[in-house]
């Protein structure tokens, strides 16, 4: 959820209805019915925003645990006649499975190589639950009677030291209590699944890496832990040009973040971000720290839009603003390697306007709460996937402006409760240099919605060779296919051509009304959008980033106006996108 800013301008105190004049000049202007059914809104622009470049699934890291591999046994030719299988030292897998395990040692003459494969089977058995540092071993034998000792070594903590790196900020005792609180303590068994949630835990902290290594203990089957934290920059951000905007605000836009990573020594971070370009002005901070030791994080956050547009609308000085306030929470309900399901709340109120000649023509105030799920995870096929699931509830109010709330009443009644599903989901599947990556993304409502609710088919998320704002729809569906591979050039960093095609279907409006379609009798309330292009990325080790993607419409646009254009004046069928970020 984006964040904003409160120190920008407040919205005026009193609405004004929609004058005569107002709509006399509306009506005056060249096209001007054609351009009320695409004119951009604060929501819409709002909306823009945050449907952002969605990154691909990222690998986890796999050296996060150390592995450590059982010494290699002893070899012998001499064998052994077993007649019962005595364990020692077990206490955590039932004797029932342990002896399931021995069961063809028993009554056979066995050599001692068959013996260390048994041994070899409890001890996967142990990691398989976790107990990744225990062992089976077989020690000397006294072999008379035919009874075989085998020694279970269940690993414990014998210390559980953290060590800050150099100019790391973290409280030294908040890192040890946490380490604690997911059972990384003295004498507590060695648990996998402990031990990676507490480093996850760490490295969910802004700019905390750690490092993990095990010696032997003192104690026979222990084993001490020794964990470096290190910590980057107190502050960093990242700065970026791309051409993605709005032909009414501007193609061109600069963009930037700085955050303050761990200024409490406790892992919080303050965010302060913003976006520019000719007709579009949008500033956003966040703050959000770690409450309690088990991951869960509290944040507050707030935004400012402004937007002036230009050309066919200028004459209109048509613009508006947006101001948000919200407040999050996230809490990592399963936090491993391989796997990740985390929880998230957010609130937000909303409050817009939009005026043309000096008059307001909205006024919107929204309230609205989204609860979700994201699960990232490894399938059987070595892909990487994630998947989103979030349901919203908010309430529209538009008393703020009494002409824009009587005739919202008579066409699309978007005044009221609403409620809102939706879904994404994104696969990565890696064969050396090449990559395929297919996303879904998806949303159901109960009503006609807000145009900040809306989800739009054109953009970086969707069909690429539409602009952001397209075919814009309380209900749609996206779709996307891309094939990447790397490219065996001498330059630093890693160069990816790609190829993709992408697909949408949009439903404009949950329920009609006569009179829907405006000054185009011909639009259909569903329909869909085709397109496929050509793309090359470079990446940087140190960040830097540059993106440049050739995008071509396939079939035509049944949302277009009367003359051919597509929301942003377009008429061609290709569109080429630059995307470039640095690191600060």
């Amino acid at each position: 959820m984006p964040t904003s800013f409160s120190g920008l301008a407040p919205l005026p105190a009193r609405a004004r209805p929609l004058s005569l004049i107002t709509c006399a000049v509306l009506l005056a202007t060249p096209g001007a019915a054609a351009l009320a059914q695409v004119r951009p809104d604060a929501g819409s622009l709002l909306e823009g925003i945050r449907e952002l470049n969605q990154p691909a699934p990222q690998a986890p890291r796999t050296d996060l645990i150390p592995q450590s591999l059982p010494a290699a046994a002893a070899s012998s030719t001499a064998t052994i006649g077993v007649q019962q299988v005595i364990f020692e030292g077990a206490q955590r897998v039932p004797e029932v499975e342990l002896q399931a395990l021995a069961a063809p040692l028993v009554g056979a003459t066995v050599s001692l190589e068959q013996i260390n494969a048994v041994a070899a089977r409890i001890t996967a058995l142990y990691a398989q639950r976790g107990d990744f540092l225990s062992r089976a071993l077989v020690p000397p034998q006294d072999t008379r009677g035919g009874i075989l000792r085998i020694r279970i070594v269940e690993a414990v903590y014998g210390t559980a030291d953290a060590t800050l790196a150099e100019g790391a900020r973290l409280d030294p005792q908040r890192v040890r209590a946490l380490l604690a609180a997911q059972g990384v303590a003295p004498g507590a068994p060695v648990q996998r699944a402990g031990l990676e949630r507490s480093l996850l835990l760490l490295e969910d902290l802004p700019g905390v890496q750690t490092r993990a290594s095990f010696a032997p203990g003192q104690a026979v089957g222990s084993s001490d832990l020794g964990l470096e934290v290190r910590e980057g920059a107190l502050l960093s951000g990242r700065v970026g040009l791309d051409n993605l905007g709005g032909r009414y605000t501007g193609r061109g836009r600069l963009s930037g973040s700085v955050n303050a990573n761990d200024l409490s020594g406790r892992g919080d971070q303050l965010r302060v971000g913003g976006i520019t370009s000719s007709g579009l002005d949008f500033v956003s901070a966040g703050y959000q720290m770690p409450v309690g030791l088990d991951g869960l994080r509290l944040g507050v956050n707030a935004s400012g839009l402004d937007y002036r547009l230009c050309c066919a609308y200028a004459p209109l000085n048509a613009r508006g603003q947006v101001r948000t306030l919200g407040a999050n929470a996230s809490y990592p309900l399963l936090l491993s390697q391989k796997s990740t399901l985390r929880g998230d709340w957010n609130v937000e109120r909303r409050r817009s306007s939009d005026d043309a000649s000096g008059t307001e023509i909205s006024r919107r105030r929204i309230d609205v709460s989204t609860l979700s799920l994201s699960w990232l995870s490894s399938d059987r096929l070595g892909g990487l996937f994630t998947l989103y699931g979030g349901a919203t509830y908010g309430n529209l109010d538009l008393s703020g402006n009494a002409a824009n709330q009587v005739f919202d009443s008579g066409t699309a009644r978007t005044a009221g409760h609403y409620a809102k599903l939706r879904t994404a989901y994104a696969r990565m599947q890696s064969w050396g240099p090449a990559q395929l990556l297919v996303r879904i993304n998806g949303q159901l409502a109960s009503k006609n919605l807000d145009s900040s609710e809306k989800l739009s088919l054109g953009g970086l998320d969707g069909v690429r060779a539409y602009a952001q704002g397209e075919a814009a729809g309380d209900q749609a569906l996206l779709a996307s296919l891309e094939y990447a591979h790397a490219l065996p050039l001498p330059v630093p960093g890693r160069v990816q051509a790609s190829a993709f095609v992408d697909a949408g279907r949009t439903q404009l409006n949950k329920n009609t009304w006569n009179g829907f379609q405006g000054t185009r009798p011909g639009l259909p309330n569903q329909y869909s959008l085709f397109g496929w292009g050509l793309g090359l990325r470079w990446d940087a080790a140190g960040g830097a980033s540059a993106q440049l993607m050739l995008a071509t419409k396939a079939g035509s646009n049944a949302g277009a106006q009367a003359n051919g254009q597509d929301i942003d004046g377009n008429t061609g069928k290709t569109r080429l996108l630059l995307v470039f970020g640095l690191p600060l």
